[in-house]
């Protein structure tokens, strides 16, 4: 069974993931037939704690959008497994978690960023979509 990483790209900048979701969905009638385009859920991220001011920066401002990549590798190839991009994105949830642990050797794990990402477009590897937001 492969074991994975991940870091997103964002700004020339690079961050460890330590876990994310994504996905996307349609609005469904009482029968279960879609009602409604496919839109995107929300990246959701919880980040390694980083002392870069980007994403708090990014946070703080309701119009700046970024784009950007999270890159899926395998550990025991080495080698790129998947990307997802996400083009004209606004962060719209950001929070620091801190849990000191005093003799621990969790490092970075031990602070973290949990942050959710709108993406106008999202490409899953090799499958696009935009919510075509105007």
């Amino acid at each position: 069974m492969a074991s994975f990483n991940a870091e997103m790209s964002l700004d020339g900048k690079t961050f460890p993931v330590l876990t994310v979701s994504y996905g996307l969905y349609q609005a469904t009638d009482e029968s279960g037939k879609p009602s409604s385009g496919v839109r995107t859920y929300l990246i959701q991220l919880r980040l390694a704690g980083s002392d870069d001011e980007t994403l708090p920066n990014w946070a703080v401002d309701a119009q700046k959008q970024f784009d950007g990549k999270i890159t899926f590798f395998r550990i025991d190839e080495q080698s790129t497994f998947k990307e997802l991009t996400f083009e004209q994105a606004y962060c719209i949830h950001y929070a620091e978690r801190v849990a000191p642990a005093e003799g621990s050797d969790q490092g970075n794990e031990s602070y973290q960023i949990e942050m959710s990402i709108s993406p106008a477009v999202l490409k899953i590897g090799g499958t696009k979509h935009d919510n075509q937001w105007r």
